[in-house]
């Protein structure tokens, strides 16, 4: 089909400038892999100071710029044409709720403490003895621009509390706040048509280490749930919220928390990761105390062995620990971690209750995007570990001086791996242990899964 002059016109002109918008911005050959390598450096600086990493909180980038490439077609001669689209994030596009979200001298008096004429309110009230504020402020960027005022009934906005701790989600599905006082107020507040949420302030644990959550749902009231949470555990509360009849997945929340280290901690750890078997590298050693917040926080509170570490080639490599908290079961913890080439590091964290620590451990991994499985026999050197699919061995290998026995099947993708056993095998053959590879997620094993 021809396609009319000025048509061809048009998109040469669209063309032409859209390439030279693309002449100003930085190319990258890979650059998802080049954002992942910054995240992935980030981590490795923070590793050391940040505190309760299985209770994060989200961070909303300000300013998304996506880059679209499209190569040359048959159809349509010339270079290649690169769109960049920019949105600007200012926060939930949701109407004002709330009392007092119509006074204009609140709104006055709100612009004025923000020194940000453009700031606007998402809801104002007083709820329950207390007055509240969520507004988006363009000019204070951190988490999208969320603001949280909050103190008593009544309390003018230049005397309501402005918490430094930002809010721990904004976005289409809701904002959630909790105060680090014993009270530890939650203040949520979803779009319109929030129904309820569903708060889990802690875990507890049965007989055999399995995690179970302790439940409560509130109504909201315009959206909005106003509630202390006075036995919420640090690393362990999560919400829920409701839109229309259905909730929404677990959102973790936290609050900050006094990280004065104790002296002891590192001295502590160096002999701990000593004592091990193999060998344990002490970064990453202090790096799953430091990832454990959901079981104490900080990690000197923490109960811990280190029981095997070393390489599992192609860059990677594991530990075994065992990691408990002051009211919390032991669990097994095994982590694996891969070092690319330019020095930036990714962890993988596997566990389960501890159980008999004298049996052999498997687990997988696919970090550097080479599956494999490893099984570590205690005081096992030299034994015959055969892989198995099914009926049939699919791999064998012996177990080194420390007891490790690795395998990269050709072929097998991780999740075929983790699905094979695996037989130990003594004098003449005879099986000692059979065992599976399929150690679960470590944050699951500690908090439960999202079925609350």
């Amino acid at each position: 089909m021809n396609t009319p002059p000025g048509q061809r016109a048009l998109e040469q002109a669209l063309r032409s400038s859209l390439t030279r918008q693309a002449g100003t911005v930085a190319e990258h050959s890979d650059p998802y892999g080049a954002t992942l390598r910054r995240i992935h450096r980030a981590r490795r600086r923070r590793r050391n100071t940040a505190a309760g990493a299985l209770a994060l909180t989200t961070a909303l980038t300000t300013v998304l710029t996506l880059v679209l490439v499209r190569p040359a077609t048959p159809h349509d001669p010339g270079d290649r044409v690169t769109t960049v689209l920019t949105t600007r994030r200012t926060g939930p596009d949701w109407p004002a709720r709330g009392e007092l979200a119509g006074d204009p001298t609140l709104l006055t008096a709100l612009r004025t403490r923000l020194g940000d004429p453009g700031a606007r309110v998402l809801y104002a009230g007083d709820r329950a003895g207390h007055r509240v504020i969520v507004a988006v402020s363009p000019k204070n960027p951190a988490m999208g621009g969320t603001v949280i005022l909050y103190g008593t009934a009544g309390t003018p906005v230049e005397a309501l509390r402005a918490d430094p701790q930002p809010p721990n989600m904004t976005g289409r599905d809701g904002i959630a706040w909790i105060s680090a006082d014993p009270d530890h107020t939650l203040i949520v507040l979803g779009p319109p048509r929030t129904t309820a949420v569903k708060i889990s302030p802690s875990v507890t644990y049965r007989s055999d280490g399995t995690p179970t959550r302790r439940t409560r749902t509130l109504r909201t009231d315009d959206g909005l749930i106003l509630t202390p949470v006075p036995d919420a555990a640090p690393g362990h509360v999560a919400i829920k919220i409701r839109l229309g009849e259905r909730f929404g997945e677990p959102v973790p929340l936290g609050w900050p928390t006094s990280q004065h280290e104790d002296p002891a901690f590192r001295p502590d750890l160096t002999r701990a990761a000593a004592a091990a078997e193999g060998h344990v590298d002490r970064e990453q050693a202090q790096g799953l105390l430091w990832g454990l917040g959901a079981l104490a926080t900080p990690p000197w509170r923490l109960t811990y062995r280190y029981l095997w570490g070393g390489p599992l080639g192609a860059g990677r490599d594991a530990l075994i620990a065992t990691v408990s908290g002051p009211e919390t079961p032991t669990f097994l913890a095994v982590q694996t971690t891969y070092t690319a080439p330019d020095g930036s590091t990714t962890t993988d964290r596997l566990g389960r209750p501890a159980g008999d620590l004298s049996q052999p451990v498997g687990w997988t991994t696919d970090l550097g995007g080479s599956p494999a499985a490893a099984v570590r026999v205690p005081n096992g050197a030299g034994v015959r570990v055969e892989l198995r699919e099914g009926n049939r061995t699919i791999a064998t290998a012996s177990a080194d001086a420390t007891g490790l026995a690795l395998f990269s099947p050709p072929g097998l993708s991780r999740e075929r791996l983790r699905a094979c056993g695996y037989r130990v095998l003594g004098a003449g053959g005879k099986v000692l242990h059979r065992g599976g590879l399929d150690i679960g997620d470590l944050h699951t094993a500690v908090l439960g899964g999202s079925d609350w």
